[in-house]
């Protein structure tokens, strides 16, 4: 990017003068009374505004950052979740139907302090380890194979002493062998130890960039430059993986192997001995990775009796729905566990399941209640029931879909709420049982059947796409959400596990309660902005675990 010399509030204004700073949002050079006034104008007084001579001195690596729409080069506006990029508002269209469209500014608010802001860090720092790592390993196996040199010569030196000089020659084929395999293993070693060197120096100006963000970075900047590191370090890690998987890092040794007829040499023995070469595994291919260490991030203390419900907002907050019998609520939790407020929800509604509408507005099913059995539109603001939505009978679990709610409704066919006038349809072929939780993605909809311990898939007409069911992995299933790559967790309540099925529903993998410290999980929830899964036990405990992707 470059800037001018002379102030462009003033240039407009047809006056010429020298500017003093440099805001990156509007990208526009600043006198010093034009920067006053920035500062302090509601539209721009969050604007990251610096001196001239400190923009000047920011490393290629920010000020490149492109923070306008490189379609439309209009300000971003939005985040699409589905599609993993911001949008301005002339992007709209193109992303209209995706169903998850947060406002920018949410997404990159205090996104230096984010946790997957730190997860970069953390990686890293482990590939920085892990390359040091490699290296020495490789290092002492090149120093091992001279000292095995050293070991192989004196053997072959102490028994051609033994014989007659006549063996002179085949001594002599023999060292050049030796010599051969000497070179042509240190020279694969060193080959390796190159391209880690390579590897090392990309990674050390990925964490260069990464201090000089922390340090002189936009929340914007930080955002769409941390989305370029990140590919950079993907990228090296595969290769450093790579390198193990294709047994590079295999530790070579070389040893010399005494015929077993040199007593007889000179009568009956021709070749004077070989080099053997063998590989077995190296210290160095063990490589540290904090993020599988530390998979649980968070244990959150719930004053919950019974949770049937959670969900996490745009900002990072967390919600619960305590089902307790005449002590119904909402809890609400700051983004690092600590406790905001209560909703109290009285015993005319109940509560069971919620799901955030947008960062102020949350849905929440009655389940069963002893008056009203519908659906709540609460705001998270007031704290007060905004609107109720009365069902035939009672609700259990709640989706959204970016324009609509889709409720399981016992016994009957799932009700879609439309969120534009509250009007009402059924999805055919679609009866669910008591305590059946329901999410969508991708024009399908997935939800469980405790009473038949099997999870369904079907469309929006009403058509069934798959069906799983297994009894030995999965019982009363409860809680089920999705992630951004379709994949369908759901929690065992009986079978005290956590089920991730494939999109298509034919595979699945099984994550046991005792890796997670939880024994009866009820209901789970998957923030696709930060990639964490959210999972509840019934009795007042809830985690949040990192997931990672092999």
């Amino acid at each position: 990017m470059t800037h001018n010399s002379l102030c462009a509030i003033c240039d407009l204004r047809h006056l010429t003068v020298s500017s003093t700073h440099w805001c990156q949002e509007c990208e526009e050079a600043l006198c010093i009374d034009c920067k006053e006034h920035h500062t302090m104008s509601k539209a721009s007084k969050s604007h990251n505004v610096m001196l001239l001579s400190v923009y000047s001195s920011l490393p290629s690596s920010i000020t490149n950052i492109e923070l306008l729409c490189t379609y439309h080069n209009e300000k971003y506006l939005q985040y699409c979740v589905k599609h993993e990029c911001p949008i301005c508002y002339k992007c709209i269209n193109e992303h209209g139907k995706c169903g998850e469209l947060i406002l920018f500014e949410v997404v990159v608010n205090d996104v230096k302090a984010s946790e997957l802001f730190r997860d970069m860090e953390q990686s890293l720092s482990d590939l920085i380890v892990n390359i040091n790592q490699i290296k020495k390993d490789r290092e002492s196996n090149i120093d091992m194979i001279k000292n095995k040199r050293k070991y192989v010569i004196e053997e072959v030196t102490h028994m051609r002493n033994q014989i007659n000089q006549h063996l002179d020659n085949m001594q002599y084929v023999l060292m050049k062998e030796l010599d051969k395999v000497e070179n042509e293993c240190c020279e694969k070693i060193q080959l390796l130890v190159s391209s880690l060197n390579d590897i090392y120096n990309a990674i050390s100006q990925c964490n260069t960039e990464i201090e000089n963000m922390k340090k002189y970075a936009s929340d914007i900047q930080m955002f769409l430059g941390m989305r370029e590191i990140q590919k950079k370090i993907i990228i090296n890690e595969k290769c450093v993986h790579s390198m193990i998987e294709n047994m590079e890092i295999m530790k070579v040794d070389i040893d010399y192997v005494v015929d077993g007829t040199l007593p007889d040499f000179l009568t009956n023995t021709k070749p004077f001995g070989s080099i053997a070469v063998t590989s077995s595994p190296s210290d160095g291919s063990d490589l540290v990775s904090s993020k599988e260490k530390q998979a649980q991030i968070l244990e959150l203390e719930i004053s919950c009796n019974e949770i049937t419900g959670c969900c996490v907002t745009v900002r990072g907050g967390y919600l619960f729905i305590d089902y307790d019998g005449g002590n119904e609520k909402i809890q609400a939790l700051h983004a690092d566990g600590e406790s905001h407020y209560n909703i109290p929800l009285s015993r005319r509604y109940s509560s069971f399941d919620l799901v955030c509408i947008d960062d102020k507005t949350v849905a929440i099913t009655t389940g069963y209640s002893s008056e009203k059995t519908c659906v709540m539109v609460i705001d998270l603001t007031n704290r007060k029931v905004k609107r109720s939505v009365d069902l035939p009978t009672q609700p259990f679990g709640i989706c959204f879909n970016g324009n609509s709610l889709i409720c399981c409704c016992y016994n009957m066919d799932m009700h879609v709420i439309s969120c534009k006038d509250f009007s009402i349809t059924k999805i055919p072929n679609t009866s669910t049982s008591e305590y059946s939780y329901i999410t969508s993605h991708a024009g399908k909809i997935f939800f469980t059947d405790p009473d038949k311990n099997q999870v369904n898939c079907c469309l929006y007409s009403g058509v069934q796409v798959w069906e799983f069911k297994n009894e030995f992995i999965l019982r009363n299933p409860r809680g089920i959400t999705v992630d951004h790559k379709g994949n369908i967790f759901v929690v065992g309540m009986e079978s005290q596990n956590i089920v991730v099925i494939s999109s298509d529903g034919k595979q699945f993998k099984e994550i046991e309660m005792d890796q997670l410290n939880l024994s009866q999980p009820s209901s789970i929830f998957f923030d696709k902005i930060r990639k964490q899964v959210l999972v509840s036990d019934q009795d007042s405990v809830a985690n949040l675990y990192n997931i990672s992707y092999i």
